[in-house]
């Protein structure tokens, strides 16, 4: 997943010297990078350079999936709007200190105006600020805003408030972000909570953060990736085993070609020597695509493949951990992706229940943890986290019309219609001539949104609305997706 940030950090105002906001920028920097970000860091900027930095950074947005923006220095609210001030912001008046300091409005226009679908705004702005004594009104600290759809607003104390610079190298507020936002697995709000905790406690409770958001998904800055104990890192020939080369000698390829063949009378014969193969001189990328082939020979009905599956849970306790890492690996990326490495349109989730209830245990975190990655690098997909185990909660809207009955108008994730037209390009209009709907009972919903996004049944929960108790056959779409927005 693609993400950039523009870092600001405001300390050398004339006569005014602030402590913290290097010291915050250069870390945010510093852990932001380190956390996968693209980092423009900018430190004690004119306005002219604020202007040009956030250009830079309008232009890179539509390459990322993730924007975000933060400033530590100076801030002030006038006529209830908030201004971001640069060294050389012109206090002589309000209103040459609002054309002369950068909006907060225009940051958050060009980040709704962007593609991206995840935005972060962190504002450790609010300092006491000499300037704005004299200003009329004297509103100290910043007004609060309303977050635009996808979006996350941090504001280092609650509004109309005023932040401590800190007494160390950092601010009080981004002192205690910095402690947490390495944390691993906790979504963004969890995040904030805790700053706002350590905040209070490190300030007396004279400093209480703040947020507004609208954010419609999950966000994590730090989840979890495979440990060191396996390496997970597979040859582009792997991933896309229609590349891979069959042609070496050792045991394990024979079964692989023999799974490969999409040959029932084929298929089964070699799935009993799976047993004997002396799996310590297997490369990973072997076990990989054994684990890949096994899984598409069961998909496709040979029944040694299928009872293999069904027996996997005894099959894993009699071998090496490592071993047994990369087969289910390759099972869980051949639900997702074809031959070419490449998502697939419908997926392969017949034993896909099974699979999850392993990776869900300790044991085999690690490969919860290896799909998952690689599914979030499509960030248009509603993905079931293996880590978390957060429950998918659906909100399933129905319409009736004389001609057709009850159906299904929107299937909606956190506020968001997710229904979309087999292309993924637009949402799903239902049309009562198009062949493509079908009538099902109600109560089926579950197993079909399953499939479609490749969650485990029981992590779906679903709340019907418009449609009374005694209806269960309704109509709904045959081609559809499952998407968090548009694929571009």
């Amino acid at each position: 997943m693609k993400k950039i940030s523009l870092i600001f950090g405001n300390a050398k105002y004339p006569g005014n010297i602030l402590n913290n906001p290097t010291n915050d920028a250069i870390e945010m920097e510093k852990n932001l990078t380190q956390l996968g970000f693209k980092t423009i860091l900018n430190i004690d900027s004119t306005i002219k350079d604020m202007h040009s930095s956030l250009k830079d950074f309008e232009n890179v947005l539509k390459e990322n999936e993730i924007g975000l923006f933060f400033f530590a220095g100076h801030g002030m609210q006038i006529d209830g709007v908030n201004y971001l001030n640069a060294i050389d912001t012109d206090f002589t008046s309000e209103s040459y200190a609002k054309h002369t300091s950068l909006p907060l409005n225009l940051v958050i226009d060009i980040l709704e105006k962007s593609p991206i679908y995840t935005k972060i705004i962190i504002l450790d702005a609010c300092r006491d600020n000499p300037y704005e004594r004299s200003f009329r009104g004297n509103v100290l600290g910043l007004a609060p805003i309303f977050a635009p759809i996808g979006t996350i607003i941090s504001y280092a104390t609650s509004p109309g408030q005023l932040a401590s610079d800190g007494k160390g190298l950092n601010g009080a507020f981004t002192e205690a972000l910095l402690k947490h936002i390495n944390t691993q697995d906790i979504k963004i709000e969890e995040l904030f909570k805790r700053v706002r905790n350590d905040l209070s406690m490190i300030t007396n409770k004279k400093q209480i953060s703040w947020e507004h958001t609208s954010l419609m998904g999950d966000f994590y800055f730090n989840l979890s990736i495979v440990n060191d104990e396996f390496n997970s890192t597979y040859s582009k020939e792997a991933l896309a085993d229609k590349h891979f080369d069959y042609s070496s000698k050792e045991d394990i390829m024979e079964i692989i070609l023999g799974l490969r063949s999409h040959d029932w009378y084929k298929q089964n014969p070699v799935i009993p020597k799976i047993n004997y193969l002396n799996f310590v001189e297997c490369k990973k990328d072997h076990l990989f695509i054994l684990g890949r082939n096994i899984y598409q020979a069961a998909d496709g009905n040979a029944n040694n493949a299928k009872s293999f599956m069904n027996a996997l849970n005894i099959f894993i306790k009699e071998k090496d951990p490592e071993v047994i890492f990369h087969i289910l690996n390759g099972m869980l990326f051949e639900i997702y992706f074809d031959s070419e490495g490449k998502l697939r349109d419908e997926y392969k989730f017949g034993f896909g229940e099974a699979l999850y209830n392993l990776i869900s245990l300790p044991e085999h975190r690690n490969s919860g943890i290896f799909i998952y990655q690689k599914l979030s690098e499509y960030n248009f997909l509603i993905n079931f986290n293996p880590i978390t185990l957060r429950q998918i909660e659906f909100v399933v809207t129905f319409s009736n019309n004389e001609e057709d009955g009850w159906f299904v108008e929107s299937l909606s994730v956190d506020g968001i219609n997710c229904l979309y037209e087999s292309s993924g390009k637009k949402i799903y209009q239902f049309e009562s001539d198009q062949y493509y709907s079908y009538a099902i009972d109600v109560r089926n919903l579950n197993d079909i949104i399953s499939k479609k996004i490749g969650a485990p049944k029981n992590r779906l929960t679903f709340q019907f609305k418009n449609l009374p108790a005694e209806v269960t056959r309704v109509v709904f779409p045959y081609n559809f997706r499952i998407l968090r927005h548009p694929i571009h």
